[in-house]
């Protein structure tokens, strides 16, 4: 039997699913295991928001609320999960 290769993913996808995978961290750090009760917490849509840690739909909007939630600056969150940048390693 052979197998296939995966089609190789794009930035795009690469880019959602680092800031999914941001945005767990951050719940889990501010003492949330669960998304729904992060999500129902902060006003934000349970499902939207279980689509974002998964990394496949994010808005503009919804990552500011996100971040609003968090009290960060879209700058700082940026900086936080750039790979080339130190801060995320604090």
């Amino acid at each position: 039997m052979s197998y296939k290769t995966p089609p190789p993913v794009n930035h795009l996808d690469e880019f959602t699913v680092l800031l999914g995978n941001a945005f767990r961290e951050l719940r889990i750090a501010k003492g949330y295991n669960s998304y729904e009760n992060f999500a129902h917490d902060y006003g934000l849509s349970r499902i939207h928001y279980y689509q974002m840690e998964k990394g496949t739909n994010c808005t503009l909007k919804s990552l500011l609320r996100v971040l609003n939630a968090h009290e960060l600056d879209v700058f700082l969150f940026f900086a936080m999960i750039d790979p080339k940048n130190k801060l995320h390693e604090n």
